[in-house]
C-alpha cells in the first residue's frame, strides 16, 4: 500500500487504484494525482502478493545471522553434477558460503571479512577470475572463492565438501578443480557425502605429542570445514562427554590430571 494508492502484481504498466479514500480528496482518476505521487510510482513498483521460494520455504535457516546481501556461482563438480554455491554477507562482517544438495542447504565455510564487525554493504561475484569482492562503509577486501589449499590432508579436503577443491593424488594437495586441466583420474571428491574412503593414507595426519607426567594434557582439533566433525577415540572407543578423566570442548579435549596408565 501507498497512501491508498498500489500497483497490481499483474499489472504491465503502473496503473493507480483511486478507492473512496481518494475520491473524498477529490482524485477520480489516475491523472488527478499530484506529479510527486506519479514519479515515487513509477521509482517504486510494488507487487500485490509476495514471491515464495521453490517448496514455499526458506532456502537457508541460519540462527543467529542477518544476512545483508548475497551472490551465486554455478559449479561443476568432479561429479558432473551442477551446485548453486551462494555467498551471503552479514550484518556483522561475516561471510557464509552454502551450496544446495537434495533439498537441503550446506554452509561449507564462515570467514570474517572485516576487522571490525561492519555489515557487508556491497559483494560482487567474478566467475572467470574466481573473485570475490566485498564491502563495508569503511572497508574492502578481495578474497578467492574458494582456498584449497588450505586442506593440507586428503581428509581435510574430502570433508570440506567444497564444490570448488578436489584432492590431487599425484601432487598430494588440495587443489582448485577450476584449474585442472587433462585427466581427472587422479582427482578425488565427494561434495554430497563425505566419503573419504578413497584417501590412499592417513599416516601423514598423524601428529605426535609429548606430555609431562602429572600435567593435564590439551589437545587440539579445530575442523577446517563446518561440516566435518571432531570424535575422540581411546583404544577402539569412542570418548564420551561424561567420563571424568576427559573435559571435551570446542575445539579440543582436556585430559584431567594426566597418567600413563589412563593412555596406555
Amino acid at each position: 500500500m501507498l497512501n491508498g494508492w498500489y500497483t497490481g502484481e499483474k499489472c504491465q504498466s503502473h496503473v493507480l487504484c483511486i478507492d473512496n479514500f481518494a475520491r473524498s480528496i477529490g482524485y477520480n482518476t489516475s491523472s488527478d494525482l499530484p506529479d510527486k505521487v506519479l514519479q515515487f510510482v513509477r521509482d517504486h513498483p510494488l507487487m500485490d502478493n509476495s514471491v515464495n521460494p521453490i517448496g514455499n520455504r526458506p532456502v537457508l535457516l541460519k540462527r543467529g545471522s542477518n544476512y545483508t546481501r548475497i551472490v551465486v556461482d554455478r559449479v561443476t563438480g568432479l561429479d558432473k553434477q551442477t551446485y548453486d554455491v551462494m555467498f551471503l554477507g552479514t550484518a556483522d562482517g561475516y561471510l557464509h558460503k552454502a551450496f544446495n544438495w537434495d533439498g537441503e542447504m550446506f554452509i561449507v565455510e564462515e570467514l570474517q571479512l572485516f576487522l571490525s564487525p561492519e555489515p557487508v554493504q556491497s559483494l560482487q561475484l567474478s566467475s572467470k577470475k574466481g573473485m570475490l569482492y566485498a564491502g563495508s562503509q569503511s572497508q574492502v577486501v578481495q578474497l578467492p572463492v574458494s582456498e584449497c589449499h588450505q586442506y593440507k590432508y586428503c581428509l581435510d579436503c574430502i570433508l570440506a565438501r567444497d564444490p570448488y577443491c578436489a584432492w590431487s593424488q599425484s601432487s598430494n594437495e588440495c587443489v582448485l578443480l577450476a584449474n585442472q586441466t587433462g585427466s581427472m583420474k587422479n582427482l578425488i571428491q565427494s561434495v554430497k557425502y563425505g566419503d573419504a574412503s578413497s584417501c590412499l593414507s592417513v599416516e601423514n595426519s598423524v601428529r605426535k605429542c609429548l606430555f609431562t607426567l602429572g600435567n593435564n594434557v590439551h589437545l587440539k582439533c579445530v575442523p577446517l570445514s563446518n561440516l566435518a566433525r571432531v570424535v575422540w577415540m581411546f583404544n577402539g572407543s569412542r570418548l564420551q562427554a561424561e567420563d571424568s578423566k576427559y573435559f571435551l570442548y570446542d575445539g579440543g579435549i582436556m585430559c584431567i590430571e594426566y597418567k600413563v596408565q589412563d593412555l596406555f
